[in-house]
């Protein structure tokens, strides 16, 4: 069996009693996969009904736009978790597709084990509404940052979005002006012009190809979430 300390990386995990997390991985609807870089984890065409908590390596979350493109809705790494929601639609497919951006090692748990663990464990039913609450707040900022505004509002709406802790600072993962471009619906052209404002205005700083959040541009700036 796998080592129950494996999950004190997720957050919705590492609280529940060991015995919880024993069951869960011994359990015959929870399984280990191994992805390899460039491999589709899930897609409309190909998805499972399982909460997936990533043990190891980095993945990227699109959704297909106009013209062939591909919007980037976030990017997880080690101790988060995909598939939350799709447990509780009537729907077969995905809306989103999950690629790996590097080697992933994955926990993969059955929806019905989910529903199981979520009876036994009413602290962790709590956290997992929480992390669906939490989601929904993240996928409106994204609305917003897509739709919404002037370019200097869309980007800053993305970095608030997308920006994770850090060493105590507020960063975004790296991605290319190409991709961030099209993901905002936006030319190089005006992207470059709305951060260069956003860095002279303060509420954002350059690193490479990273974004920080300065204190203070999420509080004054931040868009309406659903309450």
């Amino acid at each position: 069996m796998t080592d129950p300390a494996v999950l004190d990386i997720c957050a919705l995990f590492a609280p529940c009693e060991r015995e919880i997390k024993e069951y869960a991985l011994s359990h015959p609807l929870c399984r280990v996969a191994d992805f390899r870089g460039g491999d589709v984890i899930y897609s409309a065409k190909r998805f499972e009904r399982s909460l997936g908590v990533i043990l190891s390596g980095r993945c990227r979350v699109t959704k297909p736009a106009a013209e062939g493109r591909e919007i980037v809705m976030s990017t997880l790494k080690a101790g988060e978790v995909f598939g939350a929601a799709a447990l509780f639609t009537e729907d077969d497919g995905y809306v989103t597709s999950i690629r790996a951006v590097t080697a992933v090692k994955a926990v993969l748990l059955g929806e019905e084990l989910v529903k199981e663990l979520l009876r036994r464990d009413f602290a962790l039913c709590e956290r997992y509404l929480a992390y669906l609450c939490g989601r929904i707040r993240f996928l409106n900022r994204r609305i917003e940052a897509f739709t919404g505004g002037s370019a200097e509002q869309r980007l800053l709406s993305y970095v608030i979005g997308a920006a994770r802790e850090e060493g105590g600072r507020k960063i975004t993962p790296a991605v290319s002006a190409t991709r961030l471009a099209q993901a905002l619906d936006i030319g190089r052209a005006s992207l470059y012009r709305a951060m260069d404002a956003l860095i002279g205005q303060g509420k954002i700083a350059k690193e490479g190809k990273r974004l920080v959040l300065l204190e203070g541009a999420s509080k004054d700036n931040a868009p309406n979430d659903i309450s």
